[in-house]
């Protein structure tokens, strides 16, 4: 039997568009957290207006 010749199907295609993502949503998410925390903590602050 020869090789597969990869998808043929539209849907086959986007799927297999998606193999070399690997995400880095971990990375986004860490950043993301560190910028909120920032933000509370400066709500917590006391304001001097």
């Amino acid at each position: 039997m020869g090789e597969s010749s990869g998808p043929k199907s539209p849907e086959g295609k986007a799927r297999i568009g998606r193999n070399g993502w690997n995400g880095g949503t971990r990375v986004l998410l860490r950043e993301l957290s560190r910028v909120l925390r920032g933000q509370r903590d400066r709500l917590k602050e006391p304001s001097f207006d």
